[in-house]
């Protein structure tokens, strides 16, 4: 059985939860069984939320939260030592983390591969924005295919517009998806 686990990282309002659902959707598109798996603390804005993706070429049986990621997205860097122990993460492990530049929390990880994008200033350019705030999740999905290989921009695609129903967001966020996808810098071991 091959099996993926992915823990996401970011605070309410980011969209980690709906970002966690979009990738379920395409995974399953592309052939995967899985499952998103949101774990809520106090839910309010700016709270810090933990996500956990399962992604399976089986049946998936295990549905609690992801312990030991192989995957982590980090919509906001300063969760990742928070929220992840340096034991608790497996060999081989992926970061794609929202960051202008190389984020050196995930140094102490020892990470395969660690891609990063300002998904903040994406989001702002393409006026991606609700209620004020950038969405970043979208261009950080674009990222985390990009670093994985995981999954198709093109099943990510459907899942968006199964997703976003408001035509003016859609075209927005299907083009923050590509741009991020083409300007992760992508960094292997690590640095």
């Amino acid at each position: 059985m091959v099996m993926h686990e992915i823990m996401i990282l970011s605070r309410g309002g980011q969209g980690g939860v709906t970002m966690a659902k979009m990738i379920a959707y395409a995974a399953v598109l592309g052939g995967w069984d899985a499952a998103a798996i949101p774990k809520y603390g106090a839910e309010r804005r700016g709270a810090p939320v933990q996500t956990s993706i399962r992604l399976s070429d089986e049946k998936l049986k295990l549905h609690s939260q992801v312990r030991v990621p192989d995957h982590v997205i980090a919509l906001d860097k300063s969760l990742i030592q928070k929220l992840i122990a340096k034991e608790t993460i497996k060999d081989e492990n992926t970061f794609s983390v929202n960051a202008p530049g190389f984020p050196k929390e995930v140094t102490v990880y020892h990470p395969k591969i660690v891609g990063y994008v300002n998904a903040h200033a994406i989001a702002k350019d393409l006026d991606l924005v609700r209620a004020g705030i950038p969405i970043i999740s979208t261009p950080m999905i674009g990222a985390f295919i990009k670093v994985t290989g995981l999954l198709s921009l093109e099943h990510m695609e459907e899942a968006i517009k199964h997703y976003v129903k408001h035509d003016e967001f859609l075209e927005r966020n299907l083009k923050a998806l590509k741009e991020a996808y083409q300007k992760v810098e992508v960094k292997e071991n690590g640095k």
